[in-house]
């Protein structure tokens, strides 16, 4: 994959300590401190960088969180993991809700939920009950996105 390619997907695998690795992003650029890229890091050091940096900064997002979103909606869409689910909706609804809303978080869990629930079901669906609750939890993540009106979207 191409730094830059938009919407691009992640790709992860162990590396040789059985780490997850982030191999693709939107962007992947070089952090602002001139450190690694986001591509060179596990999910372990992706989260919490982009925590470190969300919880430091008067806006919610930075570079680090949005990859973390975008690395969350396609990770899970494969690999469902709860904890994963509960950060990744946590904190898109939280960014959401502030006095000045980001929505980044939110477009990418809505398009998670949109990847999960149009289409071939994800592996991990399949042969298990339908899970009620992600509907229930992407019903409250669209009444959340329809009640906001981006300040460039009048």
């Amino acid at each position: 994959m191409t730094a830059g390619q938009p919407n691009a997907g992640y790709s992860h695998g162990p590396d040789d300590q059985g780490r997850a690795l982030i191999n693709g992003a939107e962007g992947g650029a070089a952090t602002e401190d001139g450190g690694a890229s986001v591509l060179d890091m596990t999910y372990p050091e992706l989260r919490k960088r982009a925590l470190q940096q969300r919880n430091l900064s008067t806006a919610s997002e930075t570079l680090f969180i949005r990859e973390l979103y975008v690395f969350w909606k396609s990770f899970l869409r494969s690999s469902f993991n709860a904890r994963m689910y509960e950060d990744f909706r946590s904190f898109a609804l939280e960014d959401a809700r502030q006095q000045i809303p980001n929505t980044y978080g939110l477009e990418r869990l809505l398009g998670f939920y949109g990847s999960v629930f149009n289409g071939k079901p994800p592996v991990w669906m399949q042969d298990k009950p339908f899970p009620n609750i992600l509907l229930h939890h992407q019903a409250e993540a669209e009444h959340l996105g329809q009640s906001i009106k981006p300040a460039n979207h009048p």
